[in-house]
């Protein structure tokens, strides 16, 4: 066990992951670190309300709002792109040859270390996805996911 995820992992070591899958990568991590800006800008408005307070909410909410919209942006544009290049055919084969066990079980021993290993469910979780529904289909449920997440913070 071990030996594609470990191949994988090399070359993800040596040339970073390609684009788009990066910068949508990169937007997630951002989404995440402005949901918990918001949370505590948020949270110190409750306890003091003051004016600078509600307005470091109010630049919380934007900044959110504004990186969920990149994030839509960018699946739209690959969507589009990977459509006209026939991409997905490509990524289909190759998401239809990983051994998701394998690939697991190198992540794991980087991103694993949670007594839950929530990265390395998550990520067993999406290439389970693209193997059954196909990795436009994956960008598809992602494209809703993100949707989801703007009517949230909308609402």
């Amino acid at each position: 066990m071990g030996q594609q995820g470990d191949r994988i992992f090399a070359v993800t070591a040596e040339r970073g992951f390609p684009d788009p899958w990066l910068s949508f990568g990169d937007s997630l991590c951002s989404e995440s670190a402005l949901s918990t800006e918001l949370k505590h800008a948020i949270g110190t408005a409750r306890k003091e309300d003051t004016a600078g307070n509600l307005f470091a909410v109010k630049a919380a909410f934007t900044a959110k709002k504004d990186n969920l919209r990149h994030s839509e942006r960018l699946l739209s544009q690959v969507l589009s792109d990977y459509d006209v290049s026939g991409e997905w055919e490509r990524l289909d084969e190759k998401a239809g040859r990983l051994d998701i066990e394998d690939v697991a079980e190198n992540w794991g021993r980087v991103v694993g270390l949670h007594p839950y290993p929530v990265v390395v469910e998550s990520l067993r979780f999406n290439w389970r996805y693209m193997k059954t529904h196909g990795v436009r289909g994956f960008y598809e449920m992602t494209t809703g996911y993100v949707a989801a997440l703007i009517a949230n913070t909308e609402r």
